[in-house]
């Protein structure tokens, strides 16, 4: 099952509303409008790749990773996380319980074993809340994951941004 396409027979997608229109990866090409889906708008020069140095803490790498400002977020993104703080909100802020949105989302893609394990260390770690910036990483790294990329982390993400 992909994290945005038909559920398996059987399974309640987090997605899957009368009014819901997602394509079948988070990356798909046919889902991806004139600019790249990652890329910038034509005449905009494109944001600068994330370079981390040691003492950049990566909680904060993953939080500024995808912005609205430095690329095109999918439409689909907002969506699923204004259904996420529906569901694991705290009021404060916008941001959505950690351990229940992941583990919604990871579930809700088939990502399971090692991998699970690699994109929940790098987006939820020991936090106990995350924000849209780090709910955005962790959607594009488990369309990386359905994509059949197997090296997970912010450097994918940010590769792909960038050459999107």
């Amino acid at each position: 099952m992909s994290l945005f396409g038909e559920s398996s027979p059987g399974t309640r997608s987090l997605f899957a509303s009368p009014d819901f229109s997602g394509s079948p990866s988070l990356f798909d090409d046919d889902a991806v409008d004139s600019t790249g889906g990652w890329g910038s708008s034509a005449g905009v020069t494109a944001s600068p790749r994330v370079h981390r140095n040691r003492s950049q803490n990566l909680g904060d790498v993953v939080r500024g990773l995808l912005t609205a400002e430095n690329a095109d977020i999918p439409a689909v993104y907002y969506d699923v996380y204004v259904k996420l703080v529906g569901e694991f909100g705290d009021g404060a802020d916008g941001m959505v319980e950690a351990h229940g949105a992941a583990a919604k989302v990871l579930d809700e893609g088939d990502v399971y074993g090692d991998e699970r394990n690699r994109i929940w260390d790098v987006v939820v770690g020991r936090k106990d809340l995350v924000g849209r910036g780090e709910v955005w990483c962790l959607l594009a790294l488990v369309g990386l994951w359905q994509e059949g990329d197997r090296d997970i982390g912010v450097d994918a993400v940010d590769v792909r941004r960038a050459s999107e």
